[in-house]
This record gives C-alpha cells, structure tokens and sequence, in this order.
C-alpha cells in the first residue's frame, strides 16, 4: 500500500514538472540584440535581450504575455 501511495507521488510529481515546462529552454547562440518593454505589475519595464527566442523564452518563463519592441 505504502508503495502504491509513493509511486502515485512520484507520477503526479513528474506530470507537473512536464506541465511546467512549455517554455523553450534552448535558443541558438546567436547575437541579434532585441528591446522590449512590457508592463509587471503595473510598471513599465525595459529589456535587452541577446536575440528574439531569448525573449520569448523570457516572457514565458515569467508569464509576461505581450513584450512590445
């Protein structure tokens, strides 16, 4: 019983782990600088970024929804 209760665990765990991570991770090495600005918690915020999936991967990790250029 107590292995079930464990495995269960341990595969609910991994779902939310694997449902966290939607976000790009890995984005080509590639220098093509990129501004944005978006609004966090009411306040206009500026970014640099080293290029475009940089700040997509950003944004999606932070949950910011809209970056503008």
């Amino acid at each position: 019983m107590k292995f079930c209760v464990a495995l269960i665990s341990m595969l609910l765990c991994c779902s939310l782990i694997v449902a966290q991570s939607n976000c790009p991770s890995i984005c080509p090495a590639i220098f093509s600088p990129v501004c944005g600005q978006a609004n966090v918690r009411g306040q206009q915020v500026r970014c640099q970024f080293s290029n475009s999936c940089v700040m997509g991967s950003s944004g999606c990790r932070n949950k910011i929804s809209k970056f503008s250029y």
